[in-house]
Parts: structure tokens; C-alpha cells; sequence
């Protein structure tokens, strides 16, 4: 198991971005005042000029021109300031959209995944040759290099754009479920291997099975956090179970799902409130569920989303549309190709921080699982003194100091 790697956040070069922004707005905004200043003083030298001349001697007369010379020279030598900080505004602009764009990575390259093709064929006829498992096989070529599946999701988003909307979603209906038993989903988080320790509980629990938990602060301020579990069902007919890929196929479009509206009304069964700050955790499909949640809810202004913590989601389009004021921490193991299926890494921005990891079982599934792969990564991140991933967990803070959780269990089904 290697390290990780950080990109975004706080401590990324992205989020001195807005600042060389602000920067260049002011010098733009300076340069403005200057010309502004320098117009009217050769409008008043110009008239005064004008009114002192009526009647005077030729004498007067020129020194009264030289003065008015002076004026010009002086505001010509402003006029070049002004001219010269336009263009120093408009070059770090410039440089910010370069550097913006280069560090976000846009979509992954065809080309990278024809120079990397060839390795993974080999390692995986090796694998074959010495194992005679086709499914092994097929483990190791896809595991050498998971970036392989960036050029495949490009062509299911592609397919996603023109037929999500047309798989059956249909309506959520929401189920409120006993009291939990076991004492580790009752826990008070303390940080972030705490936080997908609890959210692999709840993926242990029936399919669309989610839990809604309050932890109290300061006197009379909530925090929420909801764990949402990803995928268990590969049905791909109408049915029942929301975490299906009924929903992958319209959350990767960027459509609303049945899952995510049920999320939402377990929320307000629970009894969230919109001044409750709220953190939604989701793996796998469940990440997805929960940007869309988080970017809904806060349109509305139904709920105080303020926190997103994701594990092995595919959300970098998503993510485009969620407001800056939520802050977004993404784990992913390099070697999980679900990450990749969306074609396009995440953003490198001040409020969204990705983790990657490098855990890799040499299998598809377990590449993927929060307790195998994921949950290591978060312990990782939480030994991790780097900028960007303490300023998020600082800014959690409120979530992982309470004291005790009030823990509500739902069910959320799909009906047609």
C-alpha cells in the first residue's frame, strides 16, 4: 500500500488562484482611477489656462503655456502606469486560465491509455498464462491501470447523456427503521477513518438502507451527518432497489434520481433543519447521490449542506454545479477504476480536495470496498499533516467534536 497524493483544496496552488484574481481586478480598477483622475486635471489645466490668458502679456502668456506643458507631461507619464497595469491585469489573468487549466487535467487522453495499453496487456497474459483464470486475467489488466477506464467512461457518459433520461427512475417512498444495535454506528465520529467506518456499517445494511445522525455543538447548533451507501444491485430493469444502475446511469448524467429524493426526505423525517449544518457521506454511487442532494438542497434552501466526503465516487462533472460554499473532500484509490468512469478528474479548487490513495488487492471489487480499500486511505489522510486536507478537517470540526449521536435509520425504496 503506497501514500497518497493531494490535489485542491486549501493548500493547492488553485486556491491562490481567486486571490491573483482579486488582484488583477484592483490593479484593473486602479488603472481606471488614474486615467479618471488624469482626465479631469487636463480638463481643469486646460480651462484655467484659458481664463488666465484673456489680457495677458506675452510674457505671461508663456509661462502660463509651460504650465500647461507641464500638466501634459505629467499625466502622459500617468496615462503609461495606467496602461502599464491593464496589461499586468491582463496577463495574470491570462496566467491563471493556463495554470487553471492545466492543473485541472481536463478529460483523460486517449493517446496516455494507447502508451499504457500495452503494459497492462501484458501483465495481464502473464497473469493468465500462470493462473489459466480468465476472470483474474481481466482483474489485471484492468487494475494495471485503472486510468483505462477514463476512455471507457467517456463513451458510457456519451451513452448516459442520450439514454439516462430515459431509464424508469420512477418516486421514492421513505421508511423509517428501528434503533440501531450495534454501538459503532452509534459512536461520535473523530475523524475521517471514523467517518467511513460508519458509513461501511450502513453499507452492510439492506439495499437503499441510509442513516441520518445529529451531534450537538454549541448550545443549539446541530450537526448532521448522513451516510449513503453506493451500489448493490446491477439489475438493469425497473426495480425496486434504488442503489441500482438505474441510478448510476442518470446520477453520472447529472439527473436527478429517486435515491437522491429520498435522501432528501429522510432528512426531513428526521427532523433536519435548515440552520442544522449538514455532511453527507456517500461511497460509490452514494457519492454521487450526495452532490446532487447537496446541490438541490442548497438551491432550495431546504437544508445547510456544508460538507461532502465522498470514497470512490465518479463526481468531477457534478461537482461543476455544487455551490463553492460547500466543501468537498474526495477519496480515491488509484487503482479503482469506478473513480475513472466519468472520463474527467476532479477540479482543483480552493473548497474541493482530492485524496488519492494507491491500494491495490489485484481485484476489480476489492479495489472498490470502503473496508478493504478505502477505509486505509482514510487513515492515511487523518496521519497526513498536508495543508489542504487539515484545513478540511478544521472546518469539520464541529462534526467530529460533539457529544454523541442521535442515530435515525430509513429505508429508501423505489415505486413506479
Amino acid at each position: 500500500m503506497g501514500g497518497i497524493s493531494v490535489t485542491g483544496g486549501a493548500g493547492s496552488t488553485s486556491a491562490r488562484f481567486d486571490d491573483m484574481h482579486a488582484v488583477a481586478a484592483l490593479m484593473t480598477h486602479n488603472a481606471t482611477e488614474i486615467e479618471h483622475v488624469i482626465a479631469i486635471a487636463r480638463h481643469l489645466a486646460q480651462d484655467e489656462a484659458d481664463r488666465v490668458q484673456v489680457g495677458l502679456d506675452l510674457l505671461t502668456r508663456t509661462e502660463v503655456g509651460q504650465a500647461l506643458d507641464d500638466v501634459v507631461t505629467a499625466t502622459a507619464h500617468g496615462l503609461e502606469t495606467a496602461s502599464r497595469l491593464r496589461t499586468s491585469a491582463d496577463r495574470l489573468v491570462a496566467a491563471v486560465a493556463w495554470y487553471r487549466f492545466t492543473e485541472a487535467g481536463q478529460s483523460s487522453s486517449f493517446l496516455d491509455s494507447v502508451i499504457d495499453l500495452p503494459l497492462a496487456t501484458v501483465k495481464s497474459v502473464v497473469t493468465f498464462s500462470t493462473t489459466l483464470d480468465p476472470i483474474k486475467m481481466f482483474n489485471t489488466f484492468v487494475t494495471s491501470d485503472p486510468a483505462l477506464a477514463s476512455d471507457a467512461g467517456i463513451l458510457l457518459m456519451l451513452a448516459d447523456a442520450h439514454f439516462g433520461a430515459d431509464y424508469p427512475d420512477g418516486h421514492a417512498t421513505v421508511t423509517s427503521l428501528p434503533p440501531d444495535g450495534d454501538p459503532a454506528a452509534m459512536a461520535q465520529p473523530r475523524n475521517l477513518g471514523d467517518l467511513l467506518n460508519q458509513l461501511a456499517i450502513r453499507n452492510h445494511g439492506q439495499p437503499g438502507e441510509i442513516s441520518v445522525s445529529f451531534t450537538f455543538g454549541a448550545p443549539g447548533h446541530r450537526y448532521v451527518v448522513v451516510n449513503i451507501p453506493g451500489t448493490k444491485s446491477f439489475d438493469p430493469f425497473p426495480t425496486s432497489n434504488v442503489t441500482s444502475l438505474s441510478t448510476d446511469a442518470r446520477a453520472i448524467a447529472g439527473l436527478g434520481t429517486a435515491y437522491e429524493q429520498g435522501v432528501l426526505e429522510a432528512m426531513t423525517q428526521a427532523g433536519v433543519q435548515p440552520t442544522d449544518d449538514v455532511m453527507l457521506v456517500g461511497h460509490s454511487e452514494g457519492g454521487m447521490v450526495a452532490v446532487a442532494a447537496a446541490r438541490d438542497a442548497i438551491k432550495s434552501k431546504r437544508f445547510n449542506v456544508t460538507h461532502i466526503v465522498t470514497a470512490g465516487s465518479p463526481i468531477a462533472l457534478e461537482l461543476k454545479s455544487l455551490p463553492s460554499s460547500v466543501q468537498v473532500l474526495a477519496l480515491e484509490n488509484g487503482s479503482d477504476i469506478v473513480p475513472e468512469l466519468d472520463g474527467h478528474t476532479n477540479p482543483a479548487t480552493s473548497n474541493i480536495t482530492t485524496v488519492t490513495g494507491n491500494v491495490n488487492h489485484n481485484d476489480i471489487v476489492a479495489n472498490h470496498l470502503i473496508e478493504d480499500s478505502y477505509e486505509h486511505i482514510a487513515e492515511q489522510a487523518d496521519r497526513s499533516g498536508n495543508t489542504s486536507i487539515r484545513a478540511f478537517v478544521t472546518s469539520a470540526k464541529g462534526f467530529l467534536t460533539g457529544c454523541g449521536q442521535d442515530v435515525h435509520r430509513f429505508v429508501i425504496h423505489r415505486r413506479y
